[in-house]
């Protein structure tokens, strides 16, 4: 009995010791995290660790991707390289802009498109409005494929879907109209001006009376600028 008494007053001394040293840390348990961590702080470290075997060498993230496919768009799109300070929208009609030309000082423009316009900009009298001067139909119509001033920027080059080119004056109005050619004779050296639809035409580079049309007639003309003919 006496044995089993000292047994039992020892290990209730064991017990009594362990509380006071329980009490002692209560500071530096208060310190350390017990239990789950919490939802914020778990995530937090999931993304800063890397779970599961490593990258391969070379391994891009499809985020990161993402972002190099834009930044390469942006320097391989051509209007981005404009050095650019101001932009404004002329507006032509409601059907395609098929043609423009500036004259050489930079001054005026013209454009024309499938609704038969040629319209006539003038960048130094233009208003808030931003409205053409000028605008009609030199050749009726007929839709109009290439619009060019001359070297001097006094003419214009008027060519659309007929078979005669026109030239206009800054303002325009008619300078001159080339002559249609006999569309029933076999020999195209028999003949003058083109006997079926234009494609195009340009002013020569240096003698400012003289421009080029091509037609599908199979023909490409050099022609002097005249005074009006019908």
């Amino acid at each position: 009995m006496v044995i089993g008494y000292k047994k039992a007053a020892s290990v209730s001394v064991r017990k009594s010791h362990k509380i006071p040293m329980d009490r002692d840390s209560d500071d530096s348990s208060d310190d350390e995290f017990i239990g789950p961590p919490a939802p914020g702080s778990s995530s937090q470290a999931l993304d800063d660790e890397m779970i599961g075997p490593p990258l391969p060498p070379g391994y891009k993230d499809s985020d990161d991707e993402d972002d190099d496919e834009d930044e390469g768009d942006d320097d391989d799109n051509p209007i981005k390289r404009i050095p650019d300070s101001h932009e404004i929208t002329l507006q032509h009609g409601t059907k395609t802009v098929s043609a423009l030309g500036l004259d050489p000082s930079g001054a005026r423009l013209v454009t024309g498109g499938y609704d038969f316009d040629v319209r006539f900009w003038d960048f130094a009298g233009m208003d808030a409005s931003l409205q053409a001067f000028r605008s009609h139909q030199p050749c009726e119509c007929h839709q109009i494929k290439s619009l060019q001033y001359s070297i001097t920027g006094d003419v214009i080059l008027v060519v659309a879907g007929n078979s005669q080119a026109k030239v206009l004056d800054r303002d325009g109005f008619p300078v001159m109209e080339c002559v249609k050619g006999d569309q029933y004779i076999v020999d195209m050296a028999n003949t003058k001006g083109h006997t079926a639809m234009l494609n195009g035409g340009c002013w020569h580079p240096k003698i400012k009376d003289e421009f080029l049309t091509c037609s599908n007639d199979g023909r490409s003309s050099f022609l002097l600028q005249d005074p009006v003919t019908s």
